[in-house]
């Protein structure tokens, strides 16, 4: 028997695919959570011989769009408490910089990918952070509760994205988000999966039913109604127009610009003499 990853259920066969065009993989549903994984994803160096896939052309579009929900998110949440947040599997740091240049202390942590964007905002490697987000993360994770226990210990919440499994499962060669070309899709979730995950780890879940999802402890710090509002691109941005923050890019900038002041050069006339 195969036990799923997600809640520790016992999984029956769904199907075979070819996944990186000439690998035929197994794949195993949930019988009690309906989440649907691969069998042990050995391909894995292999997929992610490049960080972003060449597929994924949205990603500069989603990095956008999740800024915006992401801010009325924690605004709504944290209000304008001194606040350090994470962005795990942050790809090559747009999104740290983005939310940075809305004015939010964002640092950045990646396994797969460098660090284009947001090079210098590197996470620590210890010390906790209010909120993790993790965007198109969970479904790469072969082993999630092992990864998301590893989150916890890092975030007291996790502000996350992924596409949850439509009811009925749809076949493997009929639903874009198995995304068998990449191969990194490895683990897809349904809303019970999610909750389930979460309880063993001992958070609680709130989710907009389809994308965007929040594990937190204790309390719920904001209400389900409003979670799902503020995870509609346009409300958000109506939230943040009423909540408006000031950038961290010019402090940034002279953070940098400061530190590249020559020891001869007390004057600053190597810095660059434009500003953003």
């Amino acid at each position: 028997m195969t036990a799923c990853r997600v809640c520790g259920g016992r999984c029956e066969s769904f199907g075979e695919a070819f996944v990186l065009v000439r690998h035929r993989v197994r794949y195993d549903r949930c019988a009690d959570c309906g989440s649907i994984q691969t069998e042990t994803p050995y391909w894995l160096d292999e997929a992610y011989s490049t960080a972003l896939v060449r597929a994924d052309v949205g990603a500069v579009q989603r990095n956008i769009d999740l800024s915006e929900k992401t801010q009325a998110i924690l605004a709504s949440i944290y209000g304008r408490a001194p606040t350090r947040f994470l962005d795990y599997g942050g790809g090559h740091g747009l999104f740290v910089r983005l939310m940075r240049d809305r004015g939010f202390d964002f640092y950045w942590s990646d396994k797969y990918a460098s660090n284009d964007y947001a090079n210098g905002f590197e996470a620590p490697a210890s010390g906790g952070f209010s909120l993790m987000t993790a965007f198109e993360v969970f479904e790469h994770l072969p082993d999630p509760f092992a990864e998301v226990a590893s989150m916890q210990a890092r975030a007291d919440a996790i502000l996350f994205s992924t596409e949850l499994l439509p009811d009925p499962a749809p076949p493997l060669d009929a639903w874009w988000y198995y995304a068998l070309f990449g191969g990194q899709h490895v683990q897809l979730y349904t809303r019970i999966g999610l909750q389930r995950l979460g309880e063993r780890l001992g958070f609680a879940l709130l989710s907009d039913g389809r994308t965007l999802h929040l594990y937190h402890r204790g309390a719920a710090p904001l209400s389900d109604w409003a979670f799902r509002l503020l995870a509609r691109r346009q409300a958000a941005r109506f939230v943040n127009r009423l909540r408006p923050r000031t950038s961290l890019q010019p402090a940034d900038y002279r953070r940098f610009a400061d530190a590249s002041i020559l020891p001869d050069d007390p004057a600053g006339t190597s810095r660059s003499p434009v500003a953003p």
